[in-house]
């Protein structure tokens, strides 16, 4: 079943089997025994615990990214973003992205050897208000899979927005 991270929130909040704390503007669930898609290194995709999920009011300033194939994604604009270039995938803010940037998504491998991902390309980026925002922390890959198949990069350690709420 694929959730989106508002409705799993929602589900494991309510978890007898998930702590959780509330921080300002926001509440940090600790699930226990949940898995999501994650991305090794080797471009392979397995599954991993999540080992947070946080919700939180976030005022600050936004990019909508809209890919080729009908994917979309809103994150905030210091959100680490996965980027493949050069055979290899590398991390830039969602502020840095640019026209024809290559996302990695999920699709079927071809062969054992092969990648597990596809790319989409970046084809607008447009302001977006401030809303509610989901950070995940998944274990060892600190890579999620959204619900429109883009892979990306937990927000940890790079935004600090969410250390500052934390603490």
């Amino acid at each position: 079943e694929t959730l989106s991270l508002a409705d799993c929130f929602e589900r494991l909040a309510d978890s007898p089997t998930t702590s959780r704390a509330d921080v300002p503007d926001g509440m940090l669930l600790a699930p226990q025994g949940i898995e999501i898609l994650s991305f090794d290194r080797a471009g392979r995709s397995c599954l991993r615990p999540l080992t947070h999920l946080a919700r939180r009011q976030y005022d600050g300033p936004m990019v909508r990214i809209e890919t080729d194939g009908g994917r979309f994604l809103t994150v905030t604009d210091q959100h680490p973003m996965l980027v493949w270039e050069a055979g290899r995938t590398a991390v830039r803010l969602a502020r840095d992205l640019q026209m024809g940037d290559l996302l990695p998504c999920t699709r079927t491998p071809r062969h054992e050897d092969a990648p597990d991902f596809a790319t989409a390309a970046v084809r607008a980026l447009s302001p977006a208000a401030g809303q509610v925002v989901y950070s995940p922390e998944v274990a060892d890959t600190h890579t999620f899979v959204t619900s429109f198949g883009l892979v990306t990069h937990n927000c940890i350690p790079i935004d600090p927005f969410y250390l500052t709420w934390k603490a």
